[in-house]
C-alpha cells in the first residue's frame, strides 16, 4: 500500500467485538476469531492456590503414612542392612532411566515436582495398592485349590498382578489429567507420565526382588537378578503403562466423543495384555521352560514390541513438533514471536543454541528468560491446538483463557533476554 511506502502507518481493521486492545484475533487457528476470555481474578486465583495447597497437603501425607507402612513391611522381610543395599541397586539404574525419559520430553518439558509426584505415586500409592490386591488374590486362590502353591502363585502373577498393577498405575494417570491438566497436554505427555509412573513402580518393586534374592544367593544373586530385571528388561512396566498414557492422552487432546472415552479404556486392556503376557512367560520358565524359553520369548517377541513401541514414541515426538508449527505460524503474521525464535524452538537443536544465546545475552538469567520463553512458546501452540479440538466438538476449555496471557508472557521473558 502507498501508506507502507511512504513510511507511514496504515489504518487498523476494527477490533472484533468481545476483544480488548491490543489482543490480536486468531484468524488462521479457527477461521473466525473465538470470544475473548479474561484471565481469572485474583480472588479465583488465590481460592485455586489454597485448594491445591490443601490438596497437596492431603496427597503428601496419604503417601507419608502408606511409605510408612511400606518401610516396616520392607525392614520385616529384608532387614534393614540388606533393604539398604537392595534400594541402591535398584534406584541407580532408575536415574538412568529417568534421565531417557526426560530427553524424550524436549518440546514440552514437564516441571520436574510434577513427574516427582508421579515417580511417587508408582512408587508408593501404586505398590501398595497392588501389594494388597494381589495378596488377597494370591490367598484367595490357595485356599479355593486346596493350598496349592502353584494355583496361588499362577493366579497372582498371570491374572490379579497385571489387573491390580495397571489399574493403579492407570489412576495415577488420571489423577495427572484432571488435578494437573495445565501440564498434561496430550499423547506425548501421557507417555512421559506413564513410563515415570511406571519407573517409580518397577524401582520400588525391584527392591523387594534383589532383597530377596540378596537374603537366598548372596550378593552375586542380587547382581544376577538386578541384570536381568534392571538392564535386560528395564522398559517392561514402562511399556505396559505407556499404553495406557496413549489412551488418556488422546482422551485429553479429543474433549468429548467416542474415543475420549473408549482411548483410555483399550490402553488400559493392551498394557494389562501385555503384562499377564510376561508374567505368563516368566511363569512358564520357572516352572520347567527354563531359560531357553524366557530368552527365546525375549528374542522373538519383546524386543520386536520395545522396537515398535521407541518407533510410536517417535512418531508421536513427530506429531507434536508438527501440532507446535502449525498453530505458531499465526504468532509470527502477528509478530508475537519472530521468525528467528519459530525456527529455533520448534527445533531441538536449535533450541539448546537459542538457549546459549541467551546466556551470552544475559547471564543465568538471560539462560533462565530463553528457556521460559522456549517453554512459553509451546504452551501457547498447544493452548491453541486444545482450543481449536474443544471447537470441534462445541466445547469450551480455559486454554483459550491462557493464550492472551501467554502472549504478554512471551513479551516480558523476551524483555528480560534483552531482545
Amino acid at each position: 500500500p502507498a501508506s507502507i511506502v511512504a513510511g507511514k502507518t496504515p489504518p487498523q481493521p476494527p477490533q472484533p467485538p468481545g476483544y480488548p486492545p491490543g489482543y490480536p484475533p486468531q484468524q488462521g487457528m479457527m477461521g473466525t476469531p473465538p470470544p475473548f476470555i479474561p484471565p481469572p481474578q485474583q480472588a479465583k486465583q488465590s481460592a485455586g492456590f489454597v485448594l491445591q495447597v490443601i490438596g497437596f497437603g492431603c496427597f503428601g501425607l496419604i503417601v507419608f503414612g502408606v511409605f510408612g507402612l511400606l518401610l516396616l513391611i520392607f525392614i520385616a522381610e529384608l532387614g534393614l542392612p540388606v533393604l539398604i543395599i537392595a534400594s541402591i541397586m535398584a534406584f541407580v539404574p532408575a536415574v538412568f532411566y529417568l534421565t531417557i525419559v526426560r530427553l524424550v520430553d524436549r518440546y514440552d518439558p514437564e516441571p520436574m515436582w510434577a513427574l516427582a509426584a508421579a515417580f511417587v505415586w508408582g512408587g508408593v500409592i501404586a505398590i501398595f495398592g497392588s501389594l494388597l490386591v494381589n495378596d488377597t488374590a494370591s490367598a484367595i486362590a490357595a485356599a479355593a485349590s486346596g493350598g496349592s502353591a502353584e494355583v496361588a502363585d499362577f493366579v497372582g502373577a498371570v491374572i490379579s498382578a497385571p489387573i491390580a498393577e495397571e489399574a493403579m498405575k492407570g489412576i495415577g494417570l488420571l489423577v495427572v489429567l484432571f488435578v494437573l491438566r495445565k501440564h498434561f497436554d496430550g499423547v506425548v505427555d501421557g507417555i512421559v507420565y506413564g513410563c515415570v509412573i511406571a519407573l517409580g513402580f518397577a524401582t520400588v518393586e525391584n527392591i523387594l526382588y534383589y532383597g530377596r534374592a540378596v537374603g537366598e544367593a548372596g550378593l552375586g544373586g542380587g547382581v544376577v537378578l538386578m541384570v536381568l530385571r534392571g538392564l535386560l528388561a528395564p522398559f517392561s512396566h514402562p511399556l505396559f503403562t505407556s499404553m495406557t498414557g496413549i489412551g488418556v492422552g488422546l482422551a485429553r487432546e479429543r474433549k468429548r466423543g467416542v474415543i475420549a472415552w473408549t482411548a483410555p479404556v483399550i490402553g488400559y486392556c493392551v498394557a494389562v495384555f501385555l503384562h499377564a503376557m510376561w508374567n505368563l512367560i516368566a511363569v512358564l520358565a520357572g516352572a520347567g521352560g527354563g531359560a531357553e524359553l524366557f530368552f527365546g520369548a525375549y528374542a522373538v517377541v519383546w524386543i520386536p514390541s520395545f522396537l515398535i513401541f521407541m518407533v510410536a514414541v517417535g512418531y508421536c515426538l513427530y506429531r507434536e513438533r508438527r501440532i507446535i508449527r502449525t498453530h505458531l505460524v499465526d504468532e509470527v503474521a502477528l509478530g508475537v514471536i519472530s521468525q528467528d525464535e519459530f525456527d529455533s524452538i520448534t527445533s531441538l537443536f536449535r533450541r539448546s543454541v537459542f538457549h546459549v544465546r541467551g546466556f551470552k545475552s544475559g547471564g543465568f538469567g538471560g539462560y533462565r528468560a530463553a528457556k521460559g520463553l522456549s517453554q512459553t512458546v509451546v504452551k501457547l501452540a498447544l493452548s491453541k491446538y486444545h482450543t481449536l479440538k474443544a471447537s470441534e466438538v462445541n466445547t469450551q476449555t480455559r486454554s483459550l483463557g491462557a493464550v492472551p496471557v501467554l502472549r504478554q508472557e512471551i513479551a516480558r521473558l523476551r524483555g528480560e533476554m534483552g531482545a
